[in-house]
């Protein structure tokens, strides 16, 4: 069943609930991209040096007039998102002091995000990747093996 109403979120509103998460916890946003944008969505560093690299995800187009606009993604599109974002997330880890570097995936909180990401959630939990769900409200819960506050 499509999402349509205050639970389709764009990966716009994923990014901007999740920053203004972060800057709740003493985060400076260094980096904030937008929907047709390519790179790191969410850059992010704490007071101690720890910086969080995040992909974001979203439960519908951004582009208005596309037709997946205002409805919610389809349970093939979510399975892709979400198999983005965790490359993207290895991809990070990959690359760096993980001590340093972290990553983190941000996603809508609902069913069908959580069915295709808790397959692989006890592997990202040992890798140290942080899930950040928002939900409809722009309410952000996470779920992470280390701090994430400084």
């Amino acid at each position: 069943m499509p999402l349509t109403g205050p639970n389709a979120l764009t990966e716009n509103d994923v990014i901007e609930y999740v920053c203004a998460y972060l800057e709740s916890r003493s985060y400076v946003i260094e980096q904030r991209l937008h929907t047709k944008q390519t790179g790191d969505d969410i850059v992010a560093a704490r007071p101690d040096g720890v910086r969080l690299f995040i992909e974001a995800k979203g439960s519908t187009s951004a582009q208005a007039g596309s037709k997946r606009h205002g409805l919610g993604f389809n349970s093939s599109q979510v399975s892709v998102h979400v198999a983005e974002a965790t490359y993207r997330a290895l991809k990070t880890l990959s690359n760096g002091d993980r001590d340093i570097n972290r990553a983190g995936i941000a996603l809508p909180d609902n069913e069908l995000h959580h069915r295709y990401l808790s397959p692989v959630q006890p592997m990202l939990d040992e890798l140290g990747v942080a899930i950040f769900w928002v939900d409809g409200d722009g309410n952000v819960t996470v779920q992470s093996s280390w701090a994430i506050s400084a």
